[in-house]
């Protein structure tokens, strides 16, 4: 049965090309190692399909003209490609504008590290470190990523020493735990007088995964940094070296500082409980410290074990007043800013800082500047709105009543005392009444004539 990456579902191969012949790489056992072989046999199966595909380029222009905008015509588009690390994929939700509607990108890296809750069941603390290295590898995958054969030397070199350094430096971790029950520096705090093997353990593990010379991280690291100078992918090596830098400031010096040398912070509870581990723990523990030293001293041991020859000479007088420079000056600036990097009783920031801070934002945003345009608009209202049309109700109440009523009573009372004063004409006698009305009608009309 064909695996669903050979043969997309649109009936198209690969790339667009139809005859490519590789396989999926696929182990049954579903462990550390297997996970280990399957990247190394994916490297041999990109190169074939890198062959053949230069083999059956069409002759021809390789790049086509592409605008500087692109519009996505309206519609849901989704697309997929197996990345180094498992699948990859975009969708974009277009409305025919220049920017999406919707755009998402489905990167593999932290669907890969949901199985370690999973697959780490029943497992012991030191293998953890193996696991977590398998699903997700990160000095490893920038030598791999290159691709070099000096790079996949380094990338195999750097993942049998990230076992037992880490994995030393869990078991160191681990058994302070154990002993004091207290994982946190501002709990913790002059060990060495308690646990001095354990102590020990630890400073070869930090300076191990520091890089630190005659440790077996110097002769691994190094091979994967040379092989991005010698690729002048100089961004690529100098992160390295940043990343070198970090790594000693944290797990070499923060570390073995607080936990063994800084200020006793621990109650005398803890101080009583905590003495060198069980017999059993403190051999593994030993073992990993002399393996560590042993690559560190003598790295044809390990370099004999690597597909690719190799030409690497790690203990270059370069090389290693270079690599003793940075650590040196990482070791000043540590200790010049010993105080700002003390430990403190606090909350450690996580992603959810992002929603915590975006939270408490918003609030104060709503309580703040929201409510006080709402206020505003609330007195404008009152002041432009309700009090102008309660001015304007009494001042048009006032001229009904002064103005409308008075005009009103005025007139009637003149009619009623005109009607009055009528009806005291009236002498009880219809023909009476007549006459005089007739009369005073012709005394007007003949004064009108005389007057016109």
């Amino acid at each position: 049965m064909p695996d669903p990456r050979q043969r997309r579902p649109a009936g198209g191969a690969v790339l667009g090309l139809p005859q490519l012949d590789f396989k999926i790489p696929v182990y049954p056992e579903c462990d550390c190692m297997a996970r280990y072989l399957v990247r190394m046999d994916e490297m041999e199966q990109c190169l074939r399909i890198v062959e053949q595909a230069i083999a059956q380029l069409p002759e021809g222009p390789v790049m086509g003209k592409v605008p500087r905008v692109v519009k996505v015509p309206a519609g849901d588009y989704y697309h997929a490609v197996e990345a180094a690390r498992g699948r990859f994929a975009i969708r974009i939700v277009s409305d025919g504008k220049e920017i999406p509607y919707r755009l998402k990108l489905r990167t593999p890296s932290f669907s890969n590290l949901s199985l370690f809750e999973e697959a780490s069941r029943g497992m012991m603390l030191p293998d953890a470190l193996a696991l977590m290295g398998s699903l997700d590898l990160v000095i490893m995958v920038a030598g791999v990523g290159m691709g070099t054969q000096l790079a996949i030397n380094g990338a195999c070199a750097h993942a049998f020493a990230h076992i037992l350094y880490k994995g030393l430096l869990f078991m160191g971790c681990g058994a302070v735990l154990h002993m004091t029950g207290r994982s946190k520096f501002s709990e913790l705090g002059g060990l060495y007088r308690k646990m001095p093997w354990t102590f020990v353990f630890t400073l070869v593990g930090g300076l191990s995964i520091s890089a630190f010379p005659l440790f077996s991280g110097f002769v691994s690291k190094s091979m994967i940094v040379a092989a991005g100078f010698e690729e002048h992918r100089l961004g690529v090596g100098y992160l390295l070296m940043l990343a070198s830098v970090g790594t000693f400031l944290h797990t070499g010096l923060k570390v073995p500082y607080f936990i063994w040398f800084a200020e006793k912070r621990c109650s005398d509870e803890t101080w009583q409980r905590a003495s060198e581990p069980p017999w059993n723990m403190g051999v593994a523990m030993a073992v990993a410290p002399v393996l560590c030293i042993y690559i560190g001293c003598r790295p044809g041991w390990l370099y004999g074990m690597l597909p690719n020859p190799v030409e690497c000479q790690p203990y270059t007088s370069y090389h290693v007043s270079e690599t003793l420079l940075v650590l040196l000056f990482t070791a000043v600036g540590f200790f010049l800013l010993i105080k700002k990097l003390a430990p403190e009783a606090t909350i450690s920031v996580d992603l959810d800082w992002f929603y915590r801070k975006g939270g408490q934002l918003f609030l104060r945003t709503v309580r703040g500047p929201l409510q006080s345009l709402d206020d505003r608009v609330g007195r404008f209202y009152r002041a432009g709105g309700l009090d102008s049309v309660r001015g304007t109700a009494r001042g048009v109440a006032w001229f009904d009543g002064r103005v409308i009523d008075a005009l009103v009573d005025g007139v009637g009372g003149m009619v009623r005392g005109v009607g009055g004063w009528l009806r005291g004409l009236q002498r009880g006698s219809i023909q009476e009444s007549l006459l005089l009305a007739l009369g005073a009608g012709a005394l007007v009309l003949l004064g009108f004539v005389l007057l016109r």
